[in-house]
């Protein structure tokens, strides 16, 4: 972030100060535990906590200016510190998105903005890689991609930004038109549309029309770039559903595809390989991440890349120094077994992407340790019934069902004509005893739940238990 005055801040959301004159912002955080000199604090009321009780514990770190919406609270809180200034807004999350937008406004760069059911995070790791190599290139952290993790993302630009990957979540109606009515990106990704927040959105249908309202601002020659492999992104269902008032540009294997992706190749724990041809020309991709969906992620950031320039070529150079964060497919030994750690988060897509990449590894046994899959709404039984169906039938050895959807998992696996031994448990600290006794050198154990389930601590304890 490039030196900003609290002044500039406070004018770009209508806030008034209170304090100290002429402070400036280095930085900013919404974690009183994560701030220092020159942050901005923003204090946040939540459902369950508010961030203005932790304004003391923020000054003691060292931080002197607050973004407030209770006056009294920053009164008290700040009494005898003269040497501190709050910003005092009605609502302090849209007076932060005010305050990003004003910051961001300043620079000259390209906005990228990526959306999707599934492998957003993924995505934007790979289309920072491409686009970095042309353009000093700056992305969301982590997946910090609702409106205060938007916000934020905003502020790691500074004068030497060229370009920014926008990573921006979706589980509730007109969020993304939310976004992008401030952010204003030059060029939109949607990875897919999937079953997920059902419980909010209602239908499949509904969720792509709130997918494409990342196209809302769009102008006639700025792209979105889509898997028209994906159910409801045909050009069709776009058009049904958009003003198609923008550049449409296809990629996947089918037959819509402008960016084509073929002989794609899962190479178990070496990653994947695929060919991408565009307009004629083609390049063999190589890249260190399991899970063949990655190819249409990887489709996806190369078609980014060649709408700035970027050749194939240079997208195959620099797409396997891609950073996927957080707990993604990731490889981990335990003793002489292997665990597949991807238990960030869960839905119906990713889940069957992550049983067939625990398939195609070569192990002993295939273990899969699996929990809910939430905000699903009418379709969370046919889900679960699906996934625990596809495990069988794709010869996992073993399942571990946990949550109060295990006998749906278990119902499912029944359904195939291969043999699968499932184990239900209803909570991750009761299937952990059994995990930890059942696993052998030379099994393959893939992690992965819905995160309010609790499965991440599950991998937690198996990462802990085998560490040198």
């Amino acid at each position: 972030m490039r030196k900003t005055a609290l002044s500039f801040l406070a004018a770009a959301c209508g806030g008034r100060i209170i304090g100290r004159e002429g402070l400036e912002v280095s930085d900013v955080g919404i974690d009183s535990r994560a701030v220092g000199p020159g942050f901005l604090f923003v204090c946040v009321k939540g459902p369950n906590n508010d961030g203005h009780r932790y304004i003391g514990q923020a000054y003691e770190r060292g931080c002197r200016c607050f973004l407030v919406s209770d006056e009294a609270a920053a009164s008290s809180a700040l009494a005898d510190r003269e040497d501190a200034a709050c910003v005092l807004a009605p609502d302090t999350q849209y007076a932060f998105e005010m305050m990003a937008k004003a910051y961001l406004d300043q620079f000259d760069l390209i906005k990228i903005a990526v959306t999707g059911s599934t492998g957003k995070t993924s995505t934007k790791a790979l289309v920072t890689a491409v686009m970095s190599a042309k353009y000093r290139t700056v992305c969301s952290r982590k997946n910090y991609n609702t409106h205060l993790g938007i916000a934020m993302t905003c502020f790691l630009a500074d004068e030497s930004t060229e370009a920014i990957v926008i990573e921006m979540g979706m589980d509730r109606k007109n969020e993304l038109y939310d976004y992008c009515r401030w952010v204003r990106p030059h060029a939109a990704l949607i990875t897919n549309v999937g079953v997920v927040h059902m419980e909010y959105i209602g239908s499949r249908e509904g969720i792509a029309e709130e997918k494409l309202k990342i196209t809302s601002f769009l102008e006639p020659s700025q792209p979105l770039i889509y898997n028209c492999d994906s159910p409801f992104l045909s050009k069709e269902e776009i058009l049904k559903r958009s003003s198609g008032n923008f550049v449409m540009l296809p990629c996947g294997e089918g037959g819509e595809a402008e960016l084509r992706i073929t002989d794609a190749e899962d190479r178990g724990m070496e990653g994947i390989a695929f060919t991408l041809t565009y307009k004629g020309e083609s390049e063999r991709f190589e890249l260190p991440f399991l899970g063949l969906h990655n190819a249409h992620n990887g489709a996806l950031a190369a078609a980014a890349g060649l709408w700035y320039g970027i050749s194939l070529k240079e997208a195959a150079e620099a797409m396997p120094k891609a950073e996927i964060e957080g707990k993604r497919l990731q490889i981990v030994p335990i003793g002489g077994a292997t665990l597949i750690d991807d238990s960030y988060n869960a839905n119906p897509d990713s889940m069957a992407s992550a049983m067939r990449t625990l398939a195609n590894l070569a192990a002993e046994r295939r273990v899969a340790v699996i929990s809910d899959m939430r905000e699903l709404g009418d379709a969370e039984e046919e889900s679960h019934v699906a996934i625990g169906r596809l495990a069988a039938d794709l010869g996992v050895d073993m399942m571990l069902a946990i949550g109060g959807n295990r006998d749906y998992y278990a119902r499912g696996a029944a359904l195939s004509e291969k043999p699968l031994k499932v184990m239900c448990f209803e909570t991750a600290e009761e299937a952990k005893g059994p995990l930890f006794s059942l696993i052998k050198p030379g099994d393959a154990v893939l992690v992965k739940g819905s995160l309010s389930t609790n499965i991440c601590l599950l991998a937690e304890e198996l990462r802990k238990a085998y560490e040198d």
